[in-house]
């Protein structure tokens, strides 16, 4: 019997949703997919949605406005999960835009013009939001304090937007969570990212900030191996050993002696041959001398070359 009354219970919450569904909206007991939305029916589903205490998910697709106004939620405090994507014309969200939003426990804002958010508007959420996602928007740039307190979130992603920059700032309240900025045109100049690279290193944080500049580093991970060894400890590179010249073709080192030799006997040779010639003609010379003067003791005359001429 107990059992029966729960479902029809269930079956009339069922019933009641489905014939309350906002314009543009498919709903049931515990979502509403709208699709379209303008401002006034925003706060129509939201109104209707506050009747059901079931209906937990909201899901806006394509939506109209071009900005989230203030304490645009505050009456679906239910909800744990709100989805903003598609194809929206969102280029703004007031500060407070979330406020009211106890116990949202997943916030996906995709597909949006934003460039930026204002610097406290997940504040509202710092008890219960432990997913974020905001990818696919327009945001070039990010305050320093976007994500202060939020200190339950344990899935960050920011992928497929504008980013360039980043500090250490952004993620130091939520350092524990599994964050993602892939698909930016991220810059990973060493100068300017150092600080967060050594950081995201050292604390072995999980954090995945893809690079697509400088050129050297395309595709490469903030605070990983390649960024590392290019920015922090970049190796030196080995110095090519000096090549020892191959001698030039000659004589072997043998060969060399051996003609050195030669030479210099053939030399020693020729100068005793000169030095013999020498003492030779000394000698003769010195025996005409003798010859000449014991002829001219006799009375013969000589001519200068030593010959008798009379």
């Amino acid at each position: 019997m107990k059992l029966v009354i729960q479902l029809i219970c269930f079956l009339g919450m069922l019933w009641a949703a489905t014939a309350a569904c906002p314009a543009e909206c498919v709903c049931s007991s515990v979502r509403y997919d709208c699709v379209n939305q303008t401002e006034a029916q925003l706060a129509a589903a939201i109104a209707e949605l506050s009747k059901t205490p079931t209906v937990l998910t909201l899901n806006l697709t394509s939506y109209l406005p071009t900005t989230l106004k203030a304490e645009a939620f505050k009456n679906a405090s239910q909800l744990t999960m709100l989805l903003i994507s598609g194809d929206t014309k969102l280029t703004s969200v007031a500060a407070d835009a979330f406020k009211g939003l106890t116990k949202l426990t997943s916030l996906t804002i995709r597909g949006s013009r934003m460039t930026t958010l204002p610097p406290m508007v997940f504040q509202p959420l710092n008890e219960t939001l432990t997913m974020l996602q905001l990818d696919q928007n327009k945001m070039t740039t990010l305050p320093d304090e976007i994500f202060k307190d939020l200190s339950k979130l344990t899935a960050l992603t920011l992928d497929q937007n504008q980013l360039v920059s980043l500090k250490k700032d952004h993620f130091e309240p939520v350092k524990t969570a599994t964050i993602s900025v892939k698909t930016n045109p991220y810059d990973c100049a060493c100068a300017s990212n150092k600080e967060l690279g050594k950081w995201i290193m050292t604390e072995k944080l999980n954090i995945s900030i893809q690079c697509k500049l400088p050129a050297a580093l395309n595709n490469s991970i903030l605070g990983m191996k390649k960024w590392m060894e290019t920015c922090i400890m970049p190796t030196t590179p080995k110095a090519e050993p000096t090549p020892t010249p191959e001698p030039e073709p000659g004589f072997p080192d043998w060969a060399l002696v051996i003609i050195i030799a030669v030479c210099c006997a053939i030399i020693l040779i020729v100068i005793g041959i000169f030095c013999q010639r020498a003492k030779r003609r000394d000698f003769e010379e010195k025996k005409r001398l003798e010859a000449r003067n014991g002829m001219h003791q006799a009375g013969h005359i000589y001519d200068n070359q030593g010959y008798m001429t009379g």
